[in-house]
């Protein structure tokens, strides 16, 4: 993702809350340091576990780690307490121990690597 992406999608999510604000169905979010906010974004949960980015990308894509897109190709956003599920740490410690972790294999990259040979 470049850097003008990431400014865009930011840009997007920023509009969308705005306008939920100024239609009044929420109300205006306090300012709270960023070590305690509910909602993290995916490069600070990898920096907070110790991972990259794609480890909690397929965590998320694994259903392991619960997150939501505000918007479609909006940041992905992640509770901070979610970091601490089971499976979360489960999977986490594997990585760090170097293990490889369960990432499916879909029939079709089978099939190419069948038809390769």
């Amino acid at each position: 993702m470049t850097c003008t992406s990431t400014r865009y999608a930011l840009q997007r999510v920023t509009a969308v809350l705005r306008s939920v604000l100024l239609r009044g169905a929420w109300a205006a979010p306090e300012l709270v340091p960023s070590d305690q906010q509910p909602w993290i974004t995916m490069p600070q949960a990898a920096a907070t576990l110790s991972v990259s980015e794609m480890v909690v990308r397929r965590l998320i894509v694994q259903k392991s780690l619960p997150a939501r897109q505000i918007v479609k190709f909006g940041p992905w956003m992640i509770e901070r307490y979610h970091l601490d599920l089971p499976s979360v740490c489960k999977e986490i410690r594997r990585v760090h121990e170097g293990r490889r972790t369960g990432w499916a294999v879909s029939e079709k990259q089978t099939g190419a690597i069948r038809g390769f040979q």
